[in-house]
């Protein structure tokens, strides 16, 4: 674990949960609880993914809290459960264009917010990456 350096600064932004998700690889770190959403917490962010898009102003979805490791990659403090809810989200609305045979809105989905390529490997690297149980 990187030791605090006095001084350093937090940052906050105001962003949305997509423009997270698209900006790069998210991990999140091994002593976070596992995935536990019921229904109902799932059903709760739909609504509010709902609301979000019939408002004329900004709708607060709550917040994210980003840590970076050593390597610079962005850990998740805060904000798992929503970003993971939203990801499985965002595959099963990619699984749904591939069925309707339109490969390049799967396709879309699939480079924004759920995996790129590692230039320098070539591998497919996920956006958010799971704690070991649930990866």
């Amino acid at each position: 674990m990187a030791k605090q350096k006095w001084g350093e600064r937090i940052h906050f932004q105001q962003r949305g949960i997509g423009a997270t998700l698209a900006e790069g690889r998210l991990r999140v770190p091994p002593n976070q609880r596992e995935y536990s959403w019921e229904a109902s917490n799932v059903e709760q962010l739909f609504d509010d993914f709902n609301s979000a898009a019939y408002q004329q102003t900004a709708y607060f979805l709550g917040t994210i809290v980003l840590t970076r490791r050593d390597d610079g990659t962005p850990e998740i403090a805060d904000g798992q459960q929503r970003l993971a809810t939203t990801t499985i989200l965002l595959a099963a609305i990619r699984d749904y264009f591939i069925h309707q045979g339109q490969e390049r809105r799967a396709r879309s989905i699939e480079e924004d917010f759920l995996q790129k390529i590692n230039r320098r490997t070539e591998e497919l690297t996920p956006q958010l990456q799971l704690n070991v149980d649930d990866n």
